[in-house]
């Protein structure tokens, strides 16, 4: 199998949403909450989100091709400690993947890592000294994966549920919007 990995272009957008939308399928049929959904609108909110994230914050997204097909996407960008974070942190330039998503067909073939590995390279020559992820708790494939690749946690957000799921917010916002006739 023939792995690329390159820079993303406009030309990529369906591959990045139904990048994007396989993660939020993939990480949504994990939670046993079922509080994860993914909305009808999900890509098309997030791609300009993310293209704007990754242009301010010099950024970059990768695609990777595998035999000469879109197969996955890695989404980062760096920032520095602010403000009081830097009272409690020596000073350091941060690399951040935000996403990293390879589709259901080419999961478990080295796509994923050759997508982290290309991030690291690329913010250890930008001058990062450290790189953040974040994975949902229940992916057990990607806390797998990131453990193997010399990850460990550092942070944890812990949740509690206080109540059943919004069901009706979450059959709203999949449903258009209507307009008044008046």
């Amino acid at each position: 199998m023939q792995v690329t990995i390159r820079n993303y272009q406009p030309a990529d957008r369906r591959h990045l949403a139904r990048c994007l939308d396989a993660i939020s399928d993939y990480t949504a049929g994990l939670d046993p909450w079922h509080r994860r959904v993914r909305t009808p609108d999900h890509s098309a909110r997030w791609i300009p989100f993310f293209l704007a994230l990754v242009a301010r914050n010099h950024g970059f997204i990768l695609v990777a091709e595998a035999d000469g097909q879109a197969a996955g996407v890695a989404i980062a960008w760096t920032y520095r400690m602010t403000g009081p974070d830097q009272t409690k942190n020596l000073p350091t330039k941060i690399g951040s993947v935000s996403e990293l998503s390879v589709l259901p067909s080419w999961r478990g073939k080295g796509i994923g890592t050759r997508l982290l590995r290309e991030c690291e390279g690329r913010f250890r020559s930008s001058g990062c000294d450290q790189l953040n992820l974040s994975a949902f708790a229940h992916n057990r494939e990607a806390l797998h994966l990131y453990a193997r690749e010399g990850y460990e946690a550092r942070y944890l957000v812990m949740g509690k549920q206080l109540g059943p799921p919004k069901l009706r917010w979450a059959r709203a916002r999949t449903k258009p919007r209507r307009t008044s006739s008046r």
